[in-house]
């Protein structure tokens, strides 16, 4: 049986390590060990964590401060085995992580890259307050679905395939690792609660400073990841409206300097979306304000069209009882209901419902939907009979081999332009 080899940085955490160190000593599976390198800390770490050193917990001390990304490279260059996973010193695992990490392993032995739901808790640990992580579709990637964060899991001999961390991406190396590991390895997911994430203050998510360096080298982690994928055009513009969108989106956490810029071409980049799905200016232009997001749930759009209902999910998370009424309400009609689903907003939590109770389901994000929405009025309004062909051939490829969104929206785009 293979082991995995626990990776901690760790830098003035002597108040949390205990917790830390506690949490691998709970697990209920034995073949793990621990790797802990101090970043030259400046508190009592260094005297808290020898005493809680054994057989399995090794420990290597800096003798200058080398940074966080620094000293996880050095982490990942002295473990001992092959998989290896991040733990930060003031978060705590699951008892049951290195049993469901290593079964993940020997059930996918292709895969060199695992990763887990994870939950935030209160300071001390005691107090679990939201769940994050989901399973990614296939044929997506994390530049459309951000639902990878801890626990992060994977192999050496994998890692050592990419250029490795980068000492640039202060407060954004997380993303720039997933974005390089998925680029040589399919990841996996474990659809269960692996990693305790402690809120504390002055963290990453909390310090205003760090929030705006960390949103600075995500988007440039981004750049860098569509470079490598050689993603170019139209393509690379869409993952560039999509990033400033959600920021606008979420301005109360977004750094004043973003703020700012996206504020000033927001509203355009809001706009020009419709326009290029609709291209057909004023004829349509009362449409736009039934098609922008509302605070509350409007009537339902285009929820018949020739035949086809057809529900918009543009609604985040709270709105799911709503939807799933209106979904068993538009099969009262006896037409197939399709539903394009929010994932950005929903994330992916939707799914299974949605697939057992209209069974036809196309993921979107906001771009993605009012580029889809702008092109379907315009061709509902001008050509009827091609809408129902298209419809068809949606089902169709729905329910062919490509099942992923770029097969659909492409066999979408493909039926407009005919």
């Amino acid at each position: 049986m293979e082991k995995i080899t626990y990776l901690i940085a760790n830098y003035n955490n002597g108040r949390y390590i205990a917790d830390c160190l506690a949490s691998l000593t709970a697990q209920t599976d034995p073949n793990w060990q621990c790797l802990i390198v101090d970043d030259h800390s400046s508190d009592d770490s260094l005297e808290r964590i020898r005493e809680l050193l054994n057989e399995k917990i090794t420990l290597l001390v800096n003798d200058v401060n080398l940074g966080y990304i620094g000293t996880l490279k050095k982490l990942i260059e002295h473990a001992g085995t092959d998989i290896v996973a991040i733990l930060d010193p003031d978060d705590a695992l699951a008892p049951e992580t290195t049993e469901a990490l290593l079964k993940i392993f020997q059930a996918h032995p292709e895969t060199g890259f695992v990763y887990s739901k994870y939950a935030t808790y209160d300071a001390e640990l005691q107090t679990p307050i939201e769940e994050y992580g989901d399973w990614i579709p296939a044929h997506r990637t994390s530049l459309e679905d951000s639902h990878i964060g801890a626990i992060r899991c994977f192999r050496r001999s994998v890692y050592r395939q990419t250029s490795g961390l980068d000492e640039r991406m202060r407060y954004a190396e997380d993303r720039d690792l997933v974005y390089k590991l998925e680029e040589v390895t399919a990841p996996v997911f474990v659809d269960r609660v692996l990693y305790r994430y402690r809120i504390v203050p002055g963290s990453q998510s909390n310090d205003p400073l760090k929030r705006e360096i960390g949103f600075r080298n995500f988007f440039k982690a981004r750049q860098l990841a569509l470079q490598r994928r050689n993603i170019r055009g139209f393509e690379k513009w869409f993952y560039y409206l999509f990033f400033y969108e959600h920021l606008w989106r979420n301005s109360a956490g977004t750094p004043r300097w973003l703020q700012r810029l996206v504020l000033k071409y927001g509203i355009r980049l809001y706009t020009l979306d419709f326009l290029l799905g609709i291209r057909s200016g004023g004829r349509l232009r009362r449409a736009l304000p039934r098609i922008q997001m509302p605070e509350v749930p409007p009537e339902p759009m285009l929820e018949r069209l020739r035949g086809v209902a057809c529900y918009v999910n543009v609604y985040p998370e709270p709105v799911r009882p709503f939807l799933l009424q209106e979904i068993a309400r538009l099969q009262q009609s006896g037409l197939p209901v399709w539903v394009i689903a929010n994932l950005a907003g929903s994330g992916g939590r939707l799914d299974g419902e949605i697939r057992e109770s209209a069974g036809n389901l196309i993921y979107a994000f906001p771009l993605q939907i009012r580029l889809l929405l702008g092109q379907l009025l315009r061709l509902a309004l001008t050509s009827p009979i091609k809408c129902l062909r298209l419809f068809a051939e949606l089902h169709r490829q729905h329910h062919g081999e490509d099942k992923s969104l770029l097969g659909d929206l492409s066999c979408f785009a493909q039926a407009v332009n005919i």
